[in-house]
């Protein structure tokens, strides 16, 4: 449809209680027919507030913007729409346990919120106070982060697919204070010592991967035996088990997901396993069926919680990713690999993440504000002050 020069009459509404005036333009609006215009009226001002030359040089500003293209096309379509067709186009293109995820918070967080409203009513201001909510409700940091990137994908799709034009309503968007849901801590030598000799083998074996190799439990899960170079005593993680789902192979949860880390000592661990030669095509790990790896849920669940429990040493989101933290703070504490070395063994996609994961030993703490404090009572050619 061609774009039309517009000029159009300034007016005044009188039957109202406080006139005001207003010109009527042509602006385009996207409905699920499609790119439609649609005429409305653009109010100037109060009658009582400002005079008709004033009024004239607002019309003229509103004129020159419809008239150089710069309308902004706002989508009159709703959102529960674009959020279905995100569901059914773009989630099926993310990893199974992605998909798991945006599922469920569209479902239950993002739909409920603002399923009936217009993709044009969406703003910053409902963005925060929907997060803000879920923060009273008790939803963590973590989660709420989340929420936020699931909204600002789908409006980038709907960007994408011309059924939105205009600023991400997520961008600059406060998500509050971040507070620790889940306790993280490290293990010591003697704490990790009494685990591995409480569990039973298999759990034994994969708590040494997690903990000697930095490796996720699914990528732990997904490893084949071809995937072991017993005489370069080095693995190559090629895919993730999650949870009855297979990955593709060569592709890991991140783009630096699939790499090759040194085996060590494990190597005779793994050595030790080893089975018949017409079995080395399999999985290291196997669940009942005796051929597919079973969930980790169910291990963590049945098999290794009530071994931490017993132990004493259970507490709230104490699970495999446990182990994998302690490497990433072990590999830089004890092994002195620099943050890149770290980022790389572990598989992250950048630094920032190999710093969340990087905890502080408390002793190790402690000492180093120890030697702070007696370097400063030193006395020079004397004893400490």
């Amino acid at each position: 449809m061609p774009r039309k020069y517009q000029n159009a009459k300034l007016e005044i509404r009188n039957d109202v209680k406080r006139p005001y005036y207003f010109v009527r333009i042509t602006v385009p609006k996207i409905t699920e027919a499609g790119r439609k215009l649609k005429r409305e009226a653009r109010i100037l001002g109060f009658v009582d507030e400002i005079s008709t030359k004033a009024a004239k040089q607002r019309r003229a500003e509103v004129l020159e913007i419809v008239n150089a293209g710069r309308v902004l096309i706002q989508s009159q379509i709703h959102f529960k729409d674009i959020a279905k067709r995100f569901l059914d186009v773009r989630v099926p293109q993310l990893g199974f346990a992605t998909q798991n995820k945006y599922r469920t918070q569209i479902t239950n967080h993002l739909l409920p919120a603002f399923g009936e409203m217009r993709m044009c009513d969406i703003d910053r201001p409902s963005v925060e106070a929907f997060l803000a909510e879920k923060e009273k409700a008790g939803l963590g940091w973590w989660s709420r982060i989340d929420l936020k990137g699931v909204l600002s994908a789908i409006f980038t799709a709907a960007k994408d697919w011309k059924l939105w034009s205009g600023d991400n309503p997520t961008e600059g968007v406060r998500i509050g204070k971040k507070r620790l849901v889940r306790e993280k801590r490290l293990l010591t030598a003697d704490q990790l010592r009494a685990i591995l000799a409480a569990v039973d083998d298999r759990e034994r074996f994969i708590v040494l991967i997690l903990f000697g190799l930095g490796l996720r439990i699914s990528e732990a899960l997904g490893l084949r035996w071809s995937d072991i170079d017993f005489e370069a005593g080095k693995l190559t993680i090629r895919r993730r088990w999650y949870r009855g789902d297979l990955g593709d192979e060569g592709q890991g949860k991140t783009e630096n997901s699939c790499r090759t880390v040194q085996l060590g000592p494990l190597v005779e661990e793994f050595r030790r396993r080893l089975p018949r030669l017409e079995e080395r095509a399999g999985f290291v790990f196997v669940g009942e069926d005796g051929h597919m790896p079973p969930d980790d849920r169910d291990l963590l669940r049945h098999e290794f919680r009530p071994v931490l429990k017993r132990l004493k040493l259970y507490y709230p989101g104490f699970g495999w990713h446990a182990f994998r933290r302690q490497n990433v703070s072990w590999r830089q504490t004890v092994g002195n690999a620099t943050p890149l070395e770290a980022q790389r063994a572990a598989g992250h996609g950048s630094l920032d993440m190999t710093y969340l994961y990087t905890l502080v030993d408390t002793e190790r703490e402690r000492s180093q504000v120890q030697a702070i404090f007696d370097k400063l009572m030193e006395s020079p050619g004397g004893p400490t002050q």
